[in-house]
């Protein structure tokens, strides 16, 4: 289990790489981890302050995930650490890289370009008005389609500190008509369960896949933001990276 998740912990007043925590992940997947950073700051050489929203994308076939707290401690250790931002984006590429065992991507935006990250909604059909069907099939028709569900009604809980994290779910596939009412239920009667954001759309993911055998199949989960940072993992049967799209409650 991780050391700083769910024990106090200070925060740091220097560069302290080595309070990042690698979790070893279930399996390697294609997909992408994105984390949005909302709460990031340094100095420049002179001492002046800067801050900055920057987007982590950490590939989902690398052998480990980065823990969030020990994340988000890594980044405060940089407040007060002069130095540019070429050499911030060095440093961090090579210690979270370091973590997670895989070359990972930094996209920084300052203050004039933050209105590049402001929130969108799902492409799609809304699902959360439909009652949950456990007892449905999960094929509805054999008409083979392409579209894309979501629903904000997902939660899980965190299995250190039993914390809720919420999130939007968004499910893409080709193949036989999905049953819109047992997936629902799927996507929300895991409100209790424990697990980490990957984790947890790995699993809806696997589920999708043998119970409705999709012949493509993308899920995202837009997870809200805790810490000032928010992860949205994204498992897929296609190659390169995935769409991403902010959510109004990241």
């Amino acid at each position: 289990m991780p050391k700083v998740l769910g024990s106090t912990t200070d925060y740091p007043e220097s560069y302290s790489p080595h309070l990042l925590e690698g979790i070893p992940r279930s399996k390697p997947r294609k997909g992408v981890d994105i984390w949005t950073c909302y709460e990031v700051s340094w100095c420049e050489p002179s001492g002046k302050p800067q801050v900055a929203i920057v987007q982590m994308s950490v590939p989902a076939n690398s052998p480990n995930i980065v823990e969030s707290k020990s994340l988000k401690l890594y980044l405060n250790s940089f407040n007060n650490e002069r130095l540019t931002q070429d050499e911030f984006e060095k440093k961090w590429a090579q210690d979270v890289g370091s973590c997670v065992k895989a070359d990972i991507q930094l996209t920084f935006f300052l203050p004039d370009q933050w209105q590049n990250v402001l929130p969108v909604k799902c492409d799609g059909t809304l699902i959360d008005h439909l009652e949950p069907e456990p007892n449905k099939d999960w094929i509805e028709s054999d008409e083979v389609v392409s579209e894309s569900l979501y629903t904000h009604l997902f939660r899980s809980l965190c299995p250190v500190t039993s914390q809720p994290d919420w999130a939007t779910l968004e499910i893409k596939y080709t193949g036989k008509k999905i049953s819109e009412q047992k997936l629902l239920y799927e996507l929300t009667h895991q409100r209790n369960k424990q697990g980490f954001h990957e984790s947890c759309v790995e699993e809806l993911f696997d589920t999708i896949q043998n119970k409705a055998e999709c012949n493509t199949l993308t899920v995202t989960g837009y997870f809200t933001r805790r810490g000032g940072i928010d992860i949205t993992p994204i498992r897929t049967t296609e190659s390169g990276i995935p769409d991403w799209k902010r959510q109004v409650r990241q």
